[in-house]
């Protein structure tokens, strides 16, 4: 299992380092890519050169943005790249293999869920439906007026052959991308819910510093700075500050025990104490 997980890391991209927009990228440019190259391959592509051609060059076309998505960071630019090229890939197949009696037009629908899955704004969202009806109009307008430009199948035989393994192929593309989307989720959704559970810490933290007549400075990351004695002096400020880290302690020890019982992340803590001098400066007015 851990050797899964290596693997899928250094394919797909670590979660604590790479963000979801790439990590899904890198995974459909991937699957593209193996599946173009596995068509180049196919037996039922041997008798046609072009389409050979056009799956070979559409594989390098996927593992070059893969590449460039994967191992150098530029994920953000590689969106119309990827989309433009499935749309290229799939127009030239549709007319190269029997048109609409061919199975190349259910990857359409694949392509279009891959685009809208990988648009981050409304505008790409938006342009990618247009484009995917634009093209499948086209190719269905170009197909009724032009039949003689339409390449057949062969014979009936290789026609069930190709609309079912299209058929096929495109159900099982779209269920490993499911799977993708539902691990990336969960993922982030651990992150939210991580983040929630922290937020709701230092929201009792903050009640107690109330409490306690001290002075909060500031979060950084999972850590929480507090003061005493600031801004006015008081002569039991050392007291109120090992009192409020005992009663921080009982909060994390309590929240330890909830995620402890159910098998949540078990949220570590560790207080630190000084008594010195301190030295401060005024912003505002405060």
């Amino acid at each position: 299992m851990d050797l899964i997980k290596k693997i899928y890391r250094y394919l797909i991209g670590d979660s604590r380092l790479n963000p979801v927009e790439q990590r899904l990228l890198n995974a459909i440019t991937l699957l593209n890519g193996i599946s173009s190259l596995g068509g180049t391959f196919s037996p039922a592509n041997h008798e046609q050169p072009v389409l050979m051609i056009i799956h070979l060059a559409s594989a390098t076309g996927f593992f070059s943005i893969y590449y460039l998505s994967r191992f150098r960071k530029l994920y953000s630019l590689a969106f119309w790249p990827t989309v433009l090229l499935m749309v290229m890939f799939l127009g030239i197949n549709f007319i190269f293999n029997a048109g609409i009696n061919g199975g190349a037009h259910y990857y359409l629908l694949a392509a279009f869920v891959i685009a809208v899955i990988l648009a981050k704004s409304k505008f790409r969202i938006w342009s990618t439906f247009v484009l995917f009806l634009a093209v499948t109009l086209f190719l269905i307008v170009f197909e009724m007026r032009n039949p003689d430009l339409i390449i057949p199948h062969m014979n009936m035989t290789d026609r069930y052959e190709d609309v079912m393994s299209n058929f096929l192929f495109v159900q099982i593309l779209i269920g490993v991308i499911i799977l993708i989307l539902m691990r990336n989720l969960n993922i982030e959704r651990d992150k939210s819910e991580q983040l929630l559970q922290l937020e709701t810490c230092f929201y009792q933290f903050d009640e107690i510093i109330t409490q306690h007549n001290l002075e909060k400075i500031k979060t950084i990351g999972d850590s929480y700075m507090a003061a005493g004695g600031l801004p006015n002096y008081s002569s039991t400020h050392a007291v109120d500050m090992v009192l409020a880290a005992l009663e921080m302690q009982s909060i994390s020890q309590g929240h330890q025990k909830i995620n402890s019982d159910s098998d949540d992340l078990i949220w570590r803590h560790r207080i630190g104490y000084s008594y010195r001098a301190a030295f401060c400066g005024c912003y505002r007015g405060k």
